[in-house]
């Protein structure tokens, strides 16, 4: 299994740029996507284990096609766990809360305690490598072709 990743996901620089130092500082690797576009293209291509930091708000509307996808990709959602990152909590729609829910995603509102961003992050990794080494035992189990 690749090494996990945690993406974060923001049109403000300035958030994408803290952020990255303090989970860089606690030993995360980190990469970054400013848009619904440049965030479906990293879900779709990396192959590494991702804790997704999700903004709201992301050119051109909203990040709800980012978290349509995860839902409708199961294979992708199997490798990826999703934090919900609003700035503005009160403007999230409908159909952004309830896909959020469905992949069982916490929220961070901006702005974050660095403690309580530092145990989603970490909590949402550990359910990952759990998976991964679940996977890896089941896969182990299954009978060879002969």
């Amino acid at each position: 299994m690749d090494a996990l990743c945690v993406l974060v996901v923001d049109d403000d620089e300035d958030i994408r740029q803290v952020t990255r130092e303090l989970l860089e500082s606690a030993g995360y690797r980190v990469a970054e996507a400013r848009s619904v576009e440049g965030t479906l293209h990293f879900l779709a291509t990396s192959a590494a284990p991702l804790v997704v930091l999700l903004d709201f708000l992301l050119p051109p509307d909203d990040a709800t096609p980012v978290l349509h996808y995860l839902v409708t990709h199961p294979q992708v959602a199997a490798r990826c766990a999703v934090i919900t990152f609003p700035a503005t909590p009160s403007l999230l729609t409908p159909e952004y809360t309830a896909l959020a829910e469905h992949l069982g995603a916490p929220s961070v509102a901006k702005p974050f305690d660095l403690d309580t961003l530092l145990a989603a992050v970490a909590e949402r990794a550990a359910g990952l490598r759990q998976r991964g080494a679940m996977r890896a035992v089941h896969a182990a189990a299954l009978p060879s072709a002969s």
